[in-house]
């Protein structure tokens, strides 16, 4: 057997986080392993989102460790941070896509971002992952779209592993 099937992709132990004196998650330790999908249910405030945003580095944590892909990220400089946030994908609820853009403008926003690519390829590559996906991308807004084309358009962005906060995760 594959022993990198057995190393976690996402590994948390002990991890405390806290808004003052309120501690929110209190020495929580998880492995995660790709390719499982693991879903965490509770009540409005009971952290489930302060667990993936604190994974994902936009909340601080008190005390714990955290490893994504073998990488801990409390010893990890910029360039080892950077290189594996362009292996993830974050889906927050309600589609977390850009509605003021449309669809194809949605699909090239992490090629812009990660990517040195001309107008022209930047256009070629996105068209062709719309196609794949059956979206017509070309002028079609977001703003009061199906879901089903806002979730093809994140579809798209093919990351190697997906975090999602949403109020029904089977639905993506």
């Amino acid at each position: 057997m594959d022993p990198r099937q057995h190393t976690p992709a996402i590994r948390v132990r002990n991890l405390v986080v806290a808004f003052g004196d309120h501690i929110v998650l209190d020495r929580l330790s998880l492995d995660v392993r790709k390719g499982e999908i693991l879903g965490f249910v509770g009540g409005s405030g009971s952290g489930k989102s302060v667990l993936l945003r604190t994974i994902i580095g936009l909340l601080p944590k008190c005390q714990g460790s955290i490893e994504v892909l073998g990488v801990d990220l409390n010893d990890a400089g910029d360039a080892a941070l950077h290189a594996l946030e362009r292996r993830w994908g974050v889906l927050f609820q309600q589609g977390a896509l850009f509605s003021s853009l449309t669809a194809l403008q949605n699909v090239q926003f992490p090629m812009r971002e990660n990517l040195d690519l001309s107008e022209r390829l930047l256009r070629e590559v996105a068209l062709a992952k719309a196609a794949r996906l059956g979206i017509r991308a070309h002028h079609v807004r977001l703003d009061g779209a199906p879901q089903d084309r806002r979730r093809s358009t994140r579809r798209a962005h093919e990351p190697d592993h997906r975090l999602v906060r949403g109020p029904r995760p089977d639905q993506d």
